[in-house]
């Protein structure tokens, strides 16, 4: 139901599922009217024992609706120039009013640590998740009702390589990136969207360098930290602050790679057991032997 009070049979004015035989509860199809993107449902739910005598209601419970379509999203990608190891976003606007309702979803071509005026969202760090990013991209919701003030306000976000740009051959793209919205609804009934675009400004971030591939380390200061948070919240000058963001999601297809089905020992002599053979995504480029466990079925790297 859109509301608490409607949770009563014959009131529902989402779907009532009426009494759904026993075997077939926790796989009961959602089969009432088309839910949008942003709606917030309430649900309840109470069960039968085996003598038929119905026990009490739950306590309604809520859920919402991420956003559906894409051209749900307003905004553009978003991220610092190549070699930036964790860049800052930040955006300022405004807000007419008491806030009712606020909402901010953010995808990421690699990882972001989000802020609302300073205050971090969450305590994930490894945020939006890692995918195969050709072919599915995550992101993640978040309430910010009550970070929100009327006047000026200030969103942000530091954003990490991830498995999207790690240092290495084996990346998605050149440097991470942001595709972020939020929508902010007002107590008088009107509406503000902010979103990703060319008026987001870079700085950089505290971490000073990234050693190697994902997992290797890097180097970060402390004070930078402190700055940079003081940044996303209300130091704007100007004097921190770089180029526009925009940034489009283009990235390299990644290189094929696959165990060739004629490498036999006549045509790739004296190979020992251990050692795997890998195609090139071109015929110009050499192959390259791995030494790797024979126990894998497949292989979980890559040399081109």
């Amino acid at each position: 139901a859109s509301r608490p009070e409607l949770l009563q049979p014959g009131r529902a004015d989402r779907w009532d599922s009426g009494r759904v035989a026993a075997g077939s509860g926790a796989a009961a199809t959602y089969d009432g009217k088309a839910l949008s993107s942003g709606e917030s449902c309430c649900w309840t739910v109470r069960c039968w024992d085996g003598d038929g005598r119905a026990g009490a209601w739950a306590a309604p419970a809520r859920f919402e609706i991420g956003l559906l379509h894409e051209p749900d999203w307003t905004g553009a990608w978003i991220g610092a120039a190549t070699g930036i190891s964790s860049p800052l976003l930040r955006r300022e606007f405004k807000v007419a009013g008491a806030v009712r309702r606020a909402r901010l979803y953010a995808a990421g071509l690699g990882f972001a640590e989000l802020f609302v005026n300073g205050t971090r969202l969450g305590d994930a760090v490894l945020d939006p998740a890692a995918t195969d990013y050709d072919k599915r991209i995550l992101y993640v919701t978040h309430d910010v009702t009550g970070l929100l003030r009327k006047g000026a306000n200030a969103v942000g976000a530091m954003l990490g390589n991830g498995w999207y740009s790690e240092p290495s051959a084996h990346r998605y793209g050149d440097a991470p990136r942001l595709l972020l919205q939020l929508n902010v609804e007002l107590e008088d009934g009107s509406t503000v969207t902010v979103a990703s675009d060319a008026g987001w400004r870079t700085a950089p971030g505290y971490t000073t360098r990234v050693t190697g591939r994902l997992g290797a380390g890097g180097t970060a200061s402390a004070r930078r930290s402190l700055a940079a948070v003081r940044r996303l919240d209300g130091d704007g000058a100007e004097a921190h602050w770089r180029g526009r963001a925009t940034r489009p999601a283009t990235a390299p297809e990644p290189a094929p790679w696959y165990a060739p089905t004629d490498a036999t020992s006549s045509n790739v002599p004296n190979l020992p057991p251990s050692v795997h053979v890998f195609w090139t995504d071109s015929p110009d480029r050499p192959v390259t032997l791995k030494d790797a466990p024979p126990t894998v079925d497949e292989p979980n790297e890559r040399e081109n």
